[in-house]
């Protein structure tokens, strides 16, 4: 199996999005769903669609095997922080409207004390995910290697990643590339549609 990586398109959407989401499907309907449980999900395809922000196409890379997409991640640093979050806010309030869109943007504040903004001086990754069909076969191995390799050549020196307290596969594979604990964030964060779980801040020198 041929594997390569190219930067996404919005034409990725149908295979990246529900990967984006399945990095934590409880989470996202935390902060994204208002109205309905999937809500997070039309959130997810809207932005992505529109190339800007944290969850836009631009900032994700694309894993082909044997040239089909089965793959998505990102990498991002401190210096993106305040245009995302300018960004989100414009899309949330144009997805949502005034008042749902004043309480996605307070729950993605308070999401914040679990899951923090990307750290000065750090690679932030996140957004990982292999298609359920290939998984087990490497590829989260070499997409996290990946970024790991794309940040030592921007001539960072770590790298840091955020994963579910319950997600021990993904950690298992994260501790094997070098990754190590540093926090875990508690969270005592529900609602309707969804939950927040603890999470491991995790971090890797390059």
């Amino acid at each position: 199996m041929e594997t390569r990586f190219r930067p996404s398109t919005a034409e990725d959407i149908d295979i990246a999005v529900p990967l984006i989401y399945s990095s934590g499907p409880a989470q996202f309907r935390y902060v994204f769903s208002v109205n309905y449980e999937d809500q997070a999900l039309d959130f997810l395809r809207y932005s992505f669609v529109r190339g800007n922000g944290q969850f836009g196409f631009r900032n994700h890379t694309t894993v082909l095997a044997d040239n089909q997409p089965v793959g998505i991640g990102a990498l991002w640093t401190s210096n993106s922080n305040v245009g995302f979050f300018i960004c989100s806010v414009v899309q949330i309030f144009a997805f949502y409207g005034l008042i749902n869109g004043i309480k996605v943007s307070l729950r993605g504040l308070r999401i914040e004390s679990v899951v923090k903004p990307a750290a000065k001086n750090k690679a932030y990754l996140g957004h990982l995910g292999i298609h359920e069909k290939l998984r087990g076969k490497g590829l989260g191995r070499q997409l996290v290697g990946y970024f790991l390799k794309d940040a030592k050549n921007r001539g960072l020196s770590r790298a840091s990643l955020d994963v579910e307290s319950d997600n021990r596969r993904a950690k298992k594979l994260y501790q094997g590339l070098g990754f190590i604990d540093v926090n875990r964030n508690a969270s005592s964060l529900k609602n309707t549609f969804g939950y927040v779980l603890d999470h491991f801040y995790m971090e890797a020198e390059l």
